[in-house]
Parts: C-alpha cells; structure tokens; sequence
C-alpha cells in the first residue's frame, strides 16, 4: 500500500468543511480520505495540518474505529433515501472528537438525484461537521456539487493515457473502436485492459445503441444470462445513458462510449428524463447481481422497469 500525504490544497486550506479528492488510484484515494479525516480530527495537528499519528483520534480513525469518522462505502446504492440518513446523523452530536466527519467513497458513482440530495447538506452542514469525497474521475461530478467543495487532486489516468494503454494492448483496432474501449475502461474502475473482450465489449454498446436510439426496443429480452456477462453488459448500459444524459443536460455532444453517429441517434430518441430513470434501472439490476441476487429475477427487473 503507497503511503498516502496531505495534498497541497488541503495544507492551504485546511479549514474548510467539504473536500473532494480526485484520483485514478483506489488505494490513494482510500489513503489520503483517511488522512484528510486524520487532520480534522487530530488534538495535535501541526502547523500544516499535518496529523501527529499518535493522539487517540488518530489511532482510532487509522483502525476504522472512531464513533465520528463515517464511512459510505461506494459499493452501496446511494440514493436520495441514503443521503438522508447521512443528512440525520450529521445532526447528532459527535461522540468523542468536536467535529465529524463524513468520508463519501466513490462519490461520482451517485446517480445525479443522489447528488442532488447531497448538495443541500455539503452547502449548510452543521457546526463541526466536515465531509471529504473520493472519486476517480472528476466529470461525473456535478458542477453544483464541485462548486461547494475544495477539490484535490491525486494520481488520475487520463483519458490519453488510457488510449495508449488501449492501442498498446489491443493491435489492429480502429480509433473508432479504441476510443470506444478506453472511455469503457474509464468509466469501469473494474475493467482491466488486458483480459478485456473487446467484441464482447463491441457487441454490448451495439444493444445499448439499438435500445435507446429506439431500433430495438426488445433489446432487454436478449441480455446475457450468466452473472458476470450481465453485469459486464449493465456497466456499458450505464455508461451510454450517461453519456445521453451529459450531452441532454450540456446541449453539445460529449465524448463517451458512443461514437458520435451513435449518440446523435440515441440522444434524438431518449429524453434527459428518460435517460435518469434508465440509469437508476441498470445501476440496480447491477448492484442486485453484485449482491448474488437470482439473475433471473434480476432480468425480470430490468425487463419490468426498462420500458
């Protein structure tokens, strides 16, 4: 595990209540989120913030153990109900320490209503307590939410770098099916480059087109039946509604998964509306194989709900 240090802008205002820290490295993000927590609860912070390691709260939040450094895990679905049980327990009194603080993993994995229920307490919290968000990418982040807070940034991959790392890799490719690739690889935190099937992949942002420009509107009939597959094929789903989405709300076309000639089709036939609700339907079929739900269920889920 690398060791993790207190980025720059935090040494320069370490007195804020509200920090995102942007990295492409999970452990870095987990490490400095962790740090960050160290330094707001700290009884000995030094000059630059710098947390002394050894007080109680420090000891504590290293062990994961103390009463007001509260985790989200990014692997649980956050949704508006979620946030309002962290909007409750910020309003308790801290236990040990006078502040709390609330470490949001992953925070740019929330679907957009999520975040929007986060703004209102990010934007007025109560005394004493401070959050620190964690995501991979800054882009999925909306600018309500990146205007309330301090953002930090880590080790983050670059969509160039990925490109390389792609055509490295995977010979022969045309741009068209690099740039599709490497923006799957973004997207995914999962998605390992080398053991990647790109027809795989290539056939799965194929169905999503056929679905939401409107071709195929029986598409959802034809999702893979093994888990890993389904979960595989609900990942690209996300990522193209997404990018529907961004370009919806942006007016202007958006580099993503999509070719361009495939978003303009998608984006003519699905609403931003529409778009929202899709993504909410394949995050849950997601997160349901996640939790070893029976896949059949879950495909009688997405068949119900992805109308």
């Amino acid at each position: 595990m690398s060791k993790a240090y207190l980025p720059e802008g935090y040494t320069r205002n370490p007195r804020l209540h509200a920090y995102l820290f942007v990295s492409g490295d999970v452990a870095e993000r987990r490490n400095t989120a962790k740090l960050i927590s160290k330094s707001m609860l700290c009884r000995k912070a030094g000059s630059e913030a710098q947390p002394c390691g050894e007080c109680d709260c420090c000891i504590k939040v290293e062990a994961g153990t103390h009463p007001d450094c509260i985790y989200v895990s990014g692997n649980e679905k956050t949704s508006v109900d979620d946030v309002r049980k962290i909007e409750d327990e910020a309003y308790l009194a801290s236990n040990e320490a006078d502040s709390k603080v609330f470490i949001l993993e992953d925070a740019d994995e929330y679907n957009v209503q999520g975040q929007n229920a986060l703004l209102k307490i990010i934007e007025e919290p109560p005394n004493g307590v401070k959050f620190v968000l964690t995501a991979s990418s800054v882009g999925a982040i909306l600018p309500t939410v990146r205007s309330r807070v301090c953002t930090l940034s880590g080790k983050v991959k670059s969509i160039d770098n990925i490109v390389s790392e792609v055509k490295n890799e995977k010979k022969g490719l045309d741009d068209n099916s690099v740039k599709t690739l490497s923006y799957f690889v973004e997207g995914y935190d999962k998605a390992d480059i080398k053991s990647l099937d790109e027809t795989q992949i290539f056939g799965y942002v194929e169905k999503a087109h056929l679905f939401l420009s409107g071709k195929d509107t029986g598409i959802i009939m034809s999702l893979p039946k093994k888990r890993e597959e389904l979960m595989l094929c609900l990942q690209v789903f996300m990522l193209a509604v997404r990018q529907v989405a961004v370009v919806k709300a942006a007016g202007r076309m958006s580099d993503g998964i999509l070719s361009d000639k495939l978003l303009s089709e998608c984006n003519a036939k699905t609403s931003l509306k529409r778009a929202h609700a899709l993504y909410d339907v394949f995050e849950e079929g997601y997160l349901l194989c996640e939790a070893n739900a029976n896949v059949n269920a879950v495909l009688s889920y997405l068949l119900e709900k992805a109308r």
